[in-house]
């Protein structure tokens, strides 16, 4: 069996190891992704068809959900008996035989917990831009399931956001102030309502940059951190929902539900 890469961090890919790339349509493509978001473990009957027909399957989901298996794995190029497939059967259900870091959800999620580990190393900034680097957009942007996308999405998102803001500490430290203001505008504009940490941004944009101050705001006067608290500033991007205050807690801390 051809190794396999699948990307779920932006617009959905799956890579041979070849470099071919493979391109499940339909219900392939929606299937495939709900087993890499759990690869490794099993993925029941019902949850397969619960994500494949967003929670309304009709009377043949079951006999439609093996047929689409067996044309997934066409797909991939399995071939040869069962144990060989990538899209393993499981008792009343299937699973994604592949090494977790083949799919760049679980690197990401992986390079963040180590540089977690890695904090009295100096290999942490090096272990959150591997991560943060994995992302090209918004995740599981193109796959077509409200059922698989649900929370996982906010939740993903969250972590990229807060991993984000520990590397722009980091980089605050170490003085490397003009990536911290580039990050720091890019989370203004794809998160207008969530507020940055005032320590680093305040910082980076007191600091002499190239022997003169940062400009400390736009042409209209206005500072970074006002932007990304002002509640009459509109979403960034037409359509989307305000995004949730997702930097206002600590790295790592558990973000507080209502």
């Amino acid at each position: 069996m051809s190794t396999i890469r699948i990307n779920l961090l932006g617009a959905f890919e799956a890579v041979a190891d070849d470099g071919r790339p493979l391109v499940p349509t339909g219900k392939q493509r929606t299937l495939l992704a709900a087993l890499a978001v759990r690869c490794g473990r099993p993925v029941s009957t019902d949850v397969l068809i619960d994500t494949l027909w967003d929670g309304d399957p009709p009377p043949s989901a079951r006999t439609t959900l093996r047929g689409t298996v067996r044309r997934l794995r066409r797909t991939l190029g399995d071939t040869g008996a069962n144990e060989a497939y990538a899209v393993r059967s499981m008792p009343n259900g299937y699973r994604l035989a592949l090494d977790a870091d083949a799919v760049d959800l679980h690197l990401f999620r992986r390079l963040r917990a180590e540089a977690a580990g890695a904090r009295d190393t100096g290999r942490e900034p090096e272990l959150l831009r591997r991560a943060l680097g994995l992302w090209r957009g918004e995740a599981l942007c193109d796959v077509e399931s409200d059922a698989l996308r649900g929370d996982l999405t906010a939740a993903v998102e969250e972590e990229r956001v807060q991993t984000t803001q520990r590397l722009m500490e980091l980089e605050t430290h170490a003085g490397r102030y003009e990536r911290v203001i580039t990050a720091a505008r890019r989370l203004i504009a794809e998160h207008p309502y969530a507020r940055c940490s005032a320590e680093p941004c305040g910082r980076c944009f007191r600091a002499p940059v190239g022997g003169r101050p940062e400009a400390t705001g736009d042409a209209s006067g206005r500072s970074p951190g006002r932007a990304l608290t002002d509640p009459r500033r509109p979403p960034a991007r037409p359509g989307w929902p305000a995004p949730p205050d997702l930097l206002s807690s600590a790295p790592g801390a558990p973000r507080s539900r209502t």
